[in-house]
């Protein structure tokens, strides 16, 4: 769901962990929800999946969602100093127009923030289409991220539109990061897809994992929330754990935030 929407919800849902409690408003989760570290940076991505491990169905992630999750998402975005996103995700989820509902965006304000989140896409090969929605019709400041040696031709139609950021080619996540924090862009909200999360895990780059698990079996959906393949030109970390963070739950939606562990 890339969309912003009324954000008109009953207040249902209940927290497991760290303390129970019941009937959290939106203002609960946006405390809970802000970065541990405020001005450093924070690696989070934000995933759905079916119990039985799909990722995607009719298409979409967005397929899988539920009503605790549509909730809950626009609340992570809101948090964020920016939201990035894979082109290819962008493009299907269709991340054009408003990604905050106005209540949102008034709570941003509230907080000192700017009234919408920087969008950042990732495009390394710079084939995100100028004329595309998602940079027409984007309200909130658009940075498009590319490898140096991308076509200029691309880079030099993406700029007539929008703010380009050049990196290295197979510059690794971290190296991301590290450019966009330099941009004042911090709390990182990552959304995918799948190729993108592989990426950030293989290089050991994630700080937090909010995953939904949607209440449904799919066995006509595809993939998972990484890449079903290996993703070359990165090496690959060992294994990470991570710590259950927060826990919640509206109408058999399981809601978890997993974060790097304190020692990691």
């Amino acid at each position: 769901m890339s969309q912003a929407g009324n954000h008109l919800y009953a207040e249902r849902m209940r927290r497991f962990l760290p303390v129970p409690g019941p009937d959290l408003t939106d203002t609960d989760l946006l405390d809970e929800a802000a970065s541990p570290t405020p001005g450093q940076s924070f690696v989070r991505f934000n995933m759905v999946s079916s119990l039985d491990g799909r990722g995607v169905l009719d298409g979409l992630s967005a397929g899988l969602g539920t009503a605790a999750d549509q909730r809950l998402f626009p609340i992570l975005r809101a948090v964020a100093d920016a939201i990035v996103v894979g082109s290819a995700t962008a493009l299907a989820e269709g991340y054009a127009g408003e990604l905050l509902p106005q209540s949102l965006r008034q709570a941003r304000v509230a907080r000192g923030l700017a009234a919408r989140p920087t969008t950042v896409i990732l495009s390394h090969s710079g084939s995100l289409p100028p004329d595309s929605a998602v940079l027409q019709d984007a309200p909130a400041p658009t940075l498009v991220v590319v490898a140096e040696d991308a076509s200029p031709e691309r880079i030099a139609a993406l700029r007539a539109v929008c703010e380009v950021v050049l990196v290295p080619a197979g510059t690794p996540p971290i190296a991301v990061t590290s450019a966009l924090a330099g941009r004042g862009l911090a709390h990182l909200h990552h959304e995918g897809g799948p190729g993108i999360l592989t990426r950030y895990v293989n290089a050991g780059a994630v700080d937090s994992l909010c995953l939904t698990l949607s209440p449904v079996l799919a066995p006509a959906g595809t993939g998972a929330i990484t890449a079903m393949t290996p993703v070359t030109g990165h090496a690959q970390a060992p294994v990470r754990a991570l710590e259950l963070h927060r826990l919640y739950e509206e109408d058999s939606t399981l809601l978890a935030e997993y974060r790097r562990g304190r020692a990691a």
